[in-house]
């Protein structure tokens, strides 16, 4: 029976492919199977990184850049801000809302803007309630993820 062996130095396998070529498909089986197993478990871990991020409760980490307004948060599952300029730019080192939670911006007028930039490293991720009498901005360069439904 003659053989070709094929030496993939990047993967360090060795594939054996008879003239019958019976081995070499249990081999491309096998490494098929491979590959698929390590693609499910490269999605998991994708997934289970994305668990911290959502796991947030309420914005965190908010700091007043420009403008006026004041953070609080009256019990753990509500947050008021409260602008007092027509225009105010806060900074947040994370911004989500789970579910049942409340974000509620007490603005100075329906013309008022505020603009929400998050700095830190996580997506935000809103489940909950986000109430505004005037207008609000959110930017976050690692990503916004809305759930199905929103009040």
């Amino acid at each position: 029976m003659d053989s070709i062996i094929i030496d993939n130095k990047q993967s360090q396998n060795f594939i054996n492919i008879n003239k019958d070529n019976k081995e070499g498909n249990m081999l491309s089986r096998w490494k098929n199977k491979t590959i698929f197993k390590g693609a499910v478990v490269s999605i998991a871990a994708c997934i289970l990184m994305l668990i911290p991020a959502l796991s947030h409760a309420l914005p965190q980490g908010g700091n007043v850049a420009g403008g006026g307004a004041s953070i609080s948060t009256p019990d753990t599952s509500t947050m008021n801000i409260t602008q007092t300029t027509n225009r105010v730019i806060i900074n947040w080192q994370g911004f989500s809302i789970d579910v049942n939670e409340l974000v509620k911006f007490i603005q100075p007028g329906s013309s008022a803007v505020a603009l929400n930039r998050v700095v830190g490293v996580d997506p935000s991720s809103i489940l909950g309630q986000l109430v505004a009498n005037g207008n609000i901005f959110l930017v976050n360069p690692n990503g916004i993820v809305f759930g199905l439904i929103l009040r």
